[in-house]
């Protein structure tokens, strides 16, 4: 199932990807927006709080990952005066490792982390598919840095970023589909630190 969800990966950067791009002008008016400054000099609006259930599947330096995730939004948006605004979300989530390197002394890991995620997406979207681009920078812990013979991260805590694109589906814009492109390193904490990328796969539910 991983390695189909890989193969997606792909397949989605190729002929979905554009498709965010050809969507970046989209944006109505909403006159019920509340804004007020913000300590950036642009208006901040005040939006309702949302939760979401995520799943991840993804592959990368010979190992397979698939990751659940539950988030919550932060209920505010920045630049609320321009076609796009930002937003963001706590993410917390657990996910698994399985590495099949040919060097062999593969280990099975547990992933858990904590990111704080910025998104851009337009302030007032209609239709039912938005694009959207993100980015965040968490910590993660992992139940094992050996990851594969000649692949020793040397430390159990370690940081995540990712950038990802995706769209926002549905009448009640209340599914996203992304593509995420993870890293994840000790930052120079301990050597060696040889970090991994994963290409994702990124489905949510937002309630």
């Amino acid at each position: 199932m991983t390695r189909f969800f890989s193969r997606c990966l792909f397949s989605l950067i190729t002929a979905g990807f554009p498709m965010v791009v050809s969507f970046s002008a989209m944006a109505a008016q909403d006159p019920s927006a509340q804004t007020s400054p913000s300590s950036w000099g642009d208006p901040v609006s005040t939006v309702p709080i949302r939760d979401a259930v995520s799943l991840e599947a993804g592959y990368g330096y010979h190992t397979e990952m698939e990751r659940i995730s539950f988030s919550r939004s932060w209920g505010k948006r920045w630049f609320s005066d321009r076609p796009w605004a930002l937003s963001g979300y706590w993410d917390a989530g657990v996910g698994h490792w399985t590495p099949h390197a040919a060097a062999g002394g593969n280990h099975e890991i547990n992933d858990y982390g904590i990111t704080p995620v910025f998104r851009y997406a337009p302030t007032n979207p209609s239709g039912n598919c938005i694009p959207f681009l993100e980015g965040g920078i968490g910590a993660h812990y992992l139940s094992q840095h050996d990851i594969y013979e000649g692949h020793n991260m040397s430390t159990h805590f370690q940081f995540g970023d990712h950038i990802g694109a995706g769209v926002t589906l549905g009448p009640q814009h209340d599914w996203d589909v992304m593509v995420r492109f993870q890293h994840l390193s000790n930052a120079g904490i301990q050597n060696p630190n040889p970090g991994i990328d994963f290409l994702q796969l990124r489905v949510s539910h937002w309630f």
